[in-house]
């Protein structure tokens, strides 16, 4: 078992959004690769680096992220679909994976960031 932390892709456009996921990731002890805004510089992520998860925005800058998504699932990386849309516009053949509606919490992405396998996230009990 390898020590070195864990490289989430991040796929977001909203910038405030990006920083915010950036730093629950971080908290888990993760590195984040990108953030990314779009599809096109997300494949030259995945061409340059093979990431242990994702977190990627269904909705990009260049549009629809499915082509990302596609290329996710046929790498075997485990990702997270966010969105301000409703979970009924995920394509039937990602109804199963973990989503977050807009907005979302910190617990709600570290809780969807162990269904991905990354463990370590610190909790929020006081």
């Amino acid at each position: 078992m390898s020590d070195e932390p864990l490289g989430i892709l991040v796929a977001e456009d909203n910038p405030l959004i990006a920083m915010d996921v950036t730093v629950v990731v971080e908290e888990c002890g993760c590195v984040v690769i990108g953030p990314v805004r779009d599809t096109v510089d997300a494949a030259r992520v995945l061409d340059d680096s093979r990431p242990d998860g994702a977190l990627v925005d269904i909705h990009l800058q260049d549009g629809a992220a499915w082509s990302l998504v596609e290329e996710l699932t046929t790498r075997n990386i485990p990702f997270i679909l966010t969105s301000g849309s409703d979970r009924r516009t995920v394509p039937e053949a990602w109804a199963a994976a973990a989503f977050l509606a807009k907005p979302f919490m910190p617990e709600d992405l570290r809780e969807a960031l162990g269904q991905i396998g990354v463990s370590g996230c610190p909790t929020d009990a006081a």
